[in-house]
Parts: C-alpha cells; sequence; structure tokens
C-alpha cells in the first residue's frame, strides 16, 4: 500500500510515520511530503517530495499534518483521485459532509464511501475515548472541560470504574493511597488513554469529576490517524 504523508518534516508527521513503522501497518511504499525547501532530501530511505509530486504517485492513503491551508487545497484533489485522507489539522472537523473519528468510538461509521476523514482535537480524542462507554451506560448530559496542555473522597464509584476498566484504549489509574493517578510525565511515549481522581461532583446532581491524561502527540494526533488508516484498509484497492 502506498502511504503519503503530508508535513513529514514536522513533528506530528514524523511521529506519524514512525508509528506506521511501530504498528507494522502494511506500507509498500512511503512518500513523505513537505514544503520545497526539504525536497530531495531524506527520511531514512524516502525521499521527500512535494505535495503535487506525491499526488502524481497515486497513494492509497494520505495522512495530511501540514495546517489547514494546505489540507483545504489538497485533500479534495487527492480524495478525486481515490485516495484516502485523513485530515489532522482544523480544516475538516465541523463540516458536517466529512466524519470526525476516534476509532474505538466510532470507527464502525467508516464506510466506503469516506474519502477525506477528520482527525479530531488531541484533547477531544482523549476525552471521548475515557468517556464514551459511559455516556453509552449512564447518559451524560453536562461535560464541563478543563485542558492542561502539555482530591477529595469517594461516596461508591465502583461501576464507574467497572466501566472505564472496560474501555478500549483507557487505563484506570486511581489508587490515592498509594499516589497513583494520571500524570502527563507518565504517558509519554504510550497510547493508552490514562483516567484517575474519579470522583463525585457534589455541585450537581448525579455528576462526576476525573482527570484525563495522554500523549498529545501520539494518541492526540498521530496514532488516532494511524489507527484511522488501519480502519480503511479493507476498502483500500492496493497500487
Amino acid at each position: 500500500m502506498k502511504v503519503a504523508v503530508i508535513g513529514a518534516t514536522g513533528v506530528v508527521g514524523r511521529k506519524m510515520t514512525e508509528i506506521l513503522s511501530e504498528r507494522s501497518f502494511p506500507i509498500s511504499t512511503l512518500i513523505p511530503v513537505a514544503s520545497e525547501r526539504s525536497v530531495g532530501q531524506f527520511i531514512g530511505a524516502d525521499k521527500i517530495v512535494t505535495v503535487k509530486d506525491a499526488l502524481g504517485m497515486k497513494p492509497d492513503i494520505a495522512l495530511f499534518s501540514a495546517g489547514s491551508d494546505i489540507s483545504r487545497e489538497w485533500a479534495p484533489r487527492f480524495a478525486e483521485a481515490g485516495c484516502r485522507v485523513i485530515d489532522n489539522s482544523s480544516c475538516w472537523r465541523m463540516d458536517p459532509r466529512i466524519k470526525l473519528i476516534v476509532p474505538e468510538v466510532n470507527g464502525c461509521n467508516l464506510t466506503p464511501s469516506d474519502m477525506i476523514i477528520a482527525n479530531p482535537n488531541c484533547s477531544t480524542i482523549q476525552m471521548v475515548v475515557a468517556l464514551a462507554r459511559l455516556h453509552d451506560k449512564l447518559k451524560i448530559k453536562r461535560i464541563v472541560v478543563s485542558t492542561y496542555q502539555s482530591v477529595t473522597g469517594s461516596v461508591d464509584m465502583e461501576q464507574i470504574a467497572e466501566i472505564l476498566k472496560q474501555t478500549p484504549g483507557v487505563e484506570l489509574q486511581d489508587n490515592p493511597e498509594l499516589n497513583q493517578y494520571p500524570m502527563p510525565l507518565y504517558s509519554f511515549g504510550k497510547d493508552q488513554v490514562f483516567v484517575g481522581r474519579v470522583r463525585r461532583d457534589f455541585s450537581t446532581q448525579n455528576s462526576i469529576n476525573l482527570w484525563i491524561v495522554a500523549d498529545n502527540l501520539r494518541r492526540g494526533a498521530a496514532t488516532n490517524a494511524v489507527m484511522i488508516a488501519e480502519q480503511l484498509t479493507p476498502f483500500c484497492k492496493i497500487s
């Protein structure tokens, strides 16, 4: 399978390339794409090309992480050429025609007709991975979010803890007696969404507070994009 990484020299683009290898994604040809000043250089054994040249190489999947302007101009061109685009920018996230995908939550909604797929914001990804099953079981009515990018007692929370333990992609870390709770330092280089400090919120009825931590570069961007690509592979006609 031919896979293009648009923005391959950027922080997220490099991480995408790393995770494609790490997860043994079935690549026959990797096509790294960057700006004109990087063209001709190499990422590993792969020569960097322009986005126009990459389009001519007819990739099966393109992972975009080069900003909204590039995505707006080039993603439709790649899609029209039969390439499935997974976009990491904010360009398509609010477009009602484009699916916003977190694989553990709604990856089952992908179909062969989806040619452009939006990768959500890093805070959104980790939040919905942690909360999706809680919502399915208990129907969340309100979420109050505080994000920090880069304790009180708990009355009976066994049901909440059990649901979180069974949620794909989530690792529950919540043992105050041993000072075990999610910390950004310990999420570095990992793909799990870590959840802890799960407590009742006494400000309103049937509410909880919880702490959600993840590696924003991996789980909040690159890994989510690669996981979407993995779910798209059955729809691709291999070049």
